[in-house]
């Protein structure tokens, strides 16, 4: 099972012991929208990655996006506590670290940059 699988998964989980839990739909849909809608308003689409430079391994490519947090206690709140697992989710997928496809360090930076231009050999233009 991939990860996009198991993602998809432990969300139907969640909804479903939700559901259990409450014991009726008049009561879930409207703390369910309300969560969507929270995780809609500090959604913001992740800006186009362009190159950028691994200050480790001296890599010019486009960054790989990488969650957050961890999936161990990710899966301990959707198992044990639902309704903070939701929210530790939309937290984790928000925020997205960039790292290098190559040694997967986060220590990227743009490749026009200053520092870059310097670590690659050329002369930074003002």
């Amino acid at each position: 099972m991939n990860r996009k699988t198991a993602g998809k998964v432990l969300i139907g989980v969640s909804i479903i012991g939700t559901v259990v839990a409450a014991n009726m739909w008049d009561s879930v849909l409207p703390i369910w929208g309300v969560l969507v809608g929270i995780g809609m308003i500090f959604y913001t689409p992740a800006p186009s990655p362009g190159q950028y430079l691994c200050v480790t391994c001296h890599t010019v490519s486009s960054p790989k996006g990488k969650l957050a947090g961890s999936d161990v206690v990710e899966l301990f709140l959707y198992l044990f506590i639902i309704f903070p697992g939701i929210a530790y989710s939309i937290w984790r997928r928000t925020n997205k670290i960039k790292v290098c496809p190559h040694c997967k360090s986060e220590e990227l930076i743009p490749e026009t940059s200053p520092r870059a231009k310097k670590i690659l050999g050329q002369a930074p233009t003002a």
